[in-house]
């Protein structure tokens, strides 16, 4: 009580009944077996000595062996109390019928009595450490069986995905209560607050297991033993260590995605600050020569800063969108719309929007149940790449091929590729090989987060003869369940 009061003062008093009565020994035996002990303390001495009358062959040494082993036995049988009776027993049957002078307690030999006592010691001696033995077997038991439990709950909890009301119906099952509750407080002044609770849980604790002074176990139903209190609070402190390690790891994911925010934030402020100031800057160099009245321009220079404008509009718009897709990815709000997709029509639209584009189209080529929005800007994200690393005068190919389960877009161009190691690198947000670079390496990154919103995915692989090849491979079959977010 003293060792578990913490700061609570603990005083011994007196009463009247102090006194009255003492504390009983448990005993280490069972009944039955110190019931079966006193029985052959009275049985085994009467029939050694009737065996011994009948063998007139016995002398008084072999007669005090015979009975010393008698009250071994049982020692062994039913513990120090029988081992008392039958040494006793078996002393005077031993000094009345076989140590002369028969027929009387006289003993004429001395050593006769120093026979007699050493049979009664041994007798206690051998009860001691059968009565010794039985303890440190319950002792051992009761620890293993301690242990039992406390590995079958830690199986049962923390081996798992695991919730504070589900841990505490496994303790309510383990130890047969009726409720079981996790309590803790903020102060040791302020009350108990249950953090979760199992089964019924209504009026006071027959039980409170104390964890540390902020958190306890309390249980409804029969009281716990010492054993069952013992496990149990080691089980508490393997499971606040659990909670304890899940909120840290809730905290650290919680400050990673923080720091991805972070460093997305910080690229689009740089982005917005000199991606997207030169075609801005561009575009206003060009129409105010466009406007000025003062100026006169020929009609071919005219038409060349009109083309300015719309080539940098153009990049404008694909820096802004690329800039808004992978703000919605980050956050989670794509949206995605399935419908059926023709490859062909995809072809002839990329074929459209980059009319040096050549394309291979293989008739065959199922139609798709995917979002065609979506496809779209993949494949104009990887177009576009491919384009902006392929020698001057060579098209980028797009070839579309069907296979098992399958339709594949290749984008190849003969470009000064891409080595296995950076392969990676190259999906990830504001990432620019080379020094041909003009956005704010955005596009494949957003062509890997649609790829993997509408179920498909982006291979690399070397081009034949020099170059890079991105692959987007769809799936021919997908369940269609109708607009979703993703």
């Amino acid at each position: 009580i003293i060792a578990g009061a913490g700061d609570i003062d603990v005083h011994v008093v007196t009463h009247q009944w102090a006194s009255e009565g003492g504390h009983r020994r448990i005993p280490r035996l069972s009944r039955r077996r110190r019931a079966l002990g006193l029985g052959l303390a009275l049985a085994l001495p009467v029939a050694l000595t009737c065996g011994l009358s009948v063998w007139h062959q016995a002398n008084e040494a072999l007669s005090t062996m015979l009975f010393l082993a008698v009250t071994v036995v049982v020692a062994l049988v039913g513990g120090i109390v029988p081992a008392l009776a039958s040494a006793f027993e078996g002393g005077a049957l031993l000094n009345w019928f076989f140590t002369p002078p028969i027929g009387t307690f006289t003993i004429a030999d001395p050593k006769s009595v120093i026979s007699l006592i050493v049979s009664v010691l041994l007798g206690v001696a051998v009860a001691g450490v059968v009565d010794q033995a039985i303890a440190r077997a319950r002792a051992a038991a009761h620890a293993r069986s301690e242990a039992d439990m406390l590995f079958l709950l830690t199986e049962q909890t923390l081996a798992a995905d695991l919730t504070v009301e589900s841990a505490l119906d496994v303790v309510r099952e383990t130890f047969r209560q009726v409720g079981v509750a996790l309590q803790r407080r903020s102060s040791v002044m302020s009350p108990w607050e249950n953090v979760g609770t199992g089964g019924e849980c209504d009026g006071t604790p027959e039980s409170v297991v104390r964890i540390d002074e902020h958190v306890q176990i309390a249980c409804w139903g029969d009281a716990l033993r010492a054993s069952d209190e013992r496990v149990l609070t080691a089980f508490g402190h393997q499971f606040q260590a659990r909670l304890e390690r899940d909120s840290l790891r809730a905290q650290a994911r919680q400050v990673a995605e923080l720091e991805a925010r972070d460093g997305l934030q910080t690229a689009l402020l740089a982005a917005v600050s000199h991606d997207l100031r030169t075609p801005l800057a561009a575009i206003k160099a060009a129409s105010s020569s466009l406007l000025d009245p003062e100026v006169e321009l020929p009609a071919q220079y005219r038409l060349e800063l009109v083309q300015m404008v719309d080539d940098n509009a153009a990049r404008l718009e694909r820096l802004i969108a690329n800039l808004l897709d992978m703000t919605r990815l980050r956050t989670g709000h794509l949206s995605v719309v399935m419908e059926s997709v023709s490859p062909a029509e995809l072809a002839a639209i990329m074929r459209r929007d980059h009319p040096s584009l050549e394309v291979r189209l293989d008739p065959s080529a199922q139609v798709l149940q995917s979002d065609q929005g979506l496809i779209e800007r993949i494949l104009g994200n990887l177009v576009d790449n491919a384009e902006r690393h392929q020698p001057d005068g060579s098209p980028v190919i797009l070839d579309v091929q069907s296979e098992p389960d399958e339709v594949v877009f290749r984008v190849i161009d003969h470009g000064p590729g891409v080595s296995a190691a950076r392969r990676e690198q190259i999906f990830k947000p504001f990432q620019q090989l080379g020094d041909k670079g003009t956005g704010v390496g955005l596009g494949l990154a957003v062509a890997q987060g649609f790829a993997h919103a509408i179920g498909a995915h982006i291979v690399v692989r070397d081009t034949p003869g020099g170059g890079l090849t991105m692959e987007l491979r769809l799936p021919t079959e997908r369940e269609h369940n109708g607009d979703h977010d993703r």
